[in-house]
């Protein structure tokens, strides 16, 4: 009987999808989740958490048949490093992980028209004086005339995204997230890479990556940004969806829904698959990737006619895995699941359609807090359990404490999934939140 070895942090994300396999498939096969107590997903922190012995310890329980799944920044990674390891295993090269997880990589490696950017090491900025810091901002705010965007360099770290809007708000905003902050979400990259720069990173021919950084990047002042999904197998690209991201109005650093299907015309979606293969073309033909979903992020700018252009914003070497309630509810043979495991076990890939005019569109929004409380005192539990199966998603108890954290807007409760005819109905049915 094949196991689905599946690293993951998430129980109840991974068996949402496996219980929406079908019941032929799910008799055939058994389930071994593992997962490090310390690393508890993209949101959370992992203090001390080693990436490398996560990664020989689960190359010592793998056993040949397993079915490796994974659909996480981290978990990624792994799976990249057990595929060198073993040969029977199919999945990316830790070259492509690395490039995505690590997005100034990403940026100098695989796009056309990087978006302006600085580098900035929090190592060095912790020793710098005040006016030292001051005048780097100076600088910068010159350099990109408007707002500023500041992201970490590594993925896992979204929390601390951020649009400022002058010199002093960029020095408080990067004396806020500092060293102690960004080392519990991306300091063990640092480790990875060294621990197996040999091995596999040769070819980017880099001393250092200073996984503590931070990309203070040229703000993208457009409404219009899209997530490109695809997966590739066996080297060749299967285009998935493309699906509009939504920000909060008040802070649009703040990820707030997913609409699915994108509502752009056809000839910018057009434009959208083919940025998409140009650049994951590159992944696969240089850098190794292979039998794994990619999504590209991308920011639409209308400039009058007719006319636009696009400028990638990121890559993830995955499909963006909360989204996958809503395409799943809108498509049918659209679980992500049942195309890894078709993959390796060498099976026809079935891709996904439309299902009927009645869920022609669906919603994932977020519920977030602005203030820190526990669990029980900022969300409706109740309310949320009088709810059809599947509508609300929460990961914490009553008793845990949600804790938006320094230099934030606010802190994720939980995920809304509707569906509709139109995205005005999903919209009306998610306004009761």
């Amino acid at each position: 009987m094949p196991r689905i070895f599946a690293i993951h942090p998430y129980d109840l994300q991974f068996w949402d999808m496996y219980y929406q396999l079908p019941m032929e498939l799910q008799s055939k096969l058994s389930v071994r989740i593992l997962k490090s107590d310390k690393y508890v997903g993209s949101t959370q922190a992992h203090e001390g958490f080693d990436l490398v012995a996560f990664t020989n310890q689960c190359l010592s329980e793998y056993k040949i048949g397993d079915i490796i799944m994974s659909d996480m920044d981290v978990c990624d990674t792994v799976q990249a490093v057990m595929v060198q390891r073993c040969s029977e295993l199919k999945g990316p090269h830790p070259l492509s992980t690395l490039i995505a997880w690590y997005k100034p990589l990403a940026h100098k490696l695989l796009d056309p028209d990087p978006i302006k950017h600085t580098l900035v090491d929090l190592r060095e900025w912790q020793t710098w004086s005040n006016e030292k810091r001051q005048e780097l901002a100076q600088k910068l705010f010159i350099e990109q005339n408007g707002r500023l965007f500041i992201k970490p360099a590594a993925a896992s770290a979204s929390a601390f995204v951020k649009v400022v809007e002058n010199a002093n708000d960029l020095v408080e905003a990067l004396n806020v997230i500092g060293i102690g902050g960004l080392s519990k979400y991306t300091g063990y990259l640092e480790n990875f890479y060294e621990s197996f720069r040999d091995e596999f990173f040769s070819k980017l021919n880099i001393f250092k990556l200073p996984a503590l950084s931070v990309m203070v990047m040229e703000y993208i002042d457009t409404p219009i940004k899209v997530t490109v999904d695809g997966l590739v197998a066996n080297k060749e690209i299967q285009f998935i969806h493309i699906a509009s991201n939504v920000y909060y109005d008040d802070y649009p650093e703040c990820f707030w829904a997913v609409v699915f299907p994108a509502l752009i015309p056809e000839y910018v979606e057009e434009r959208l698959r083919s940025a998409y293969k140009d650049i994951v073309n590159k992944m696969i033909n240089e850098y190794g990737f292979n039998d794994q979903y990619v999504d590209v992020e991308f920011c639409i700018l209308i400039h009058g006619s007719g006319s636009f252009s696009l400028k990638m914003m990121e890559i993830n070497t995955r499909m963006f895995s909360q989204f996958a309630p809503v395409y799943i509810g809108c498509m049918s043979d659209a679980n992500p699941m049942q195309h890894l495991i078709d993959i390796q076990l060498g099976n026809k890939l079935k891709l996904p359609s439309p299902k009927s005019s009645e869920v022609k569109y669906g919603l994932d929004a977020y519920i977030s807090s602005t203030r820190s409380a526990s669990m029980g005192e900022l969300f409706n539990f109740e309310a949320a359990k009088s709810r059809p199966k599947g509508e609300v998603i929460w990961r914490k108890k009553p008793e845990d404490r949600v804790q938006v954290l320094p230099g934030a807007k606010a802190a994720m409760l939980c995920f809304v999934y509707v569906f509709g005819a139109t995205i005005d109905e999903c919209w009306s049915k998610y306004s009761i939140w």
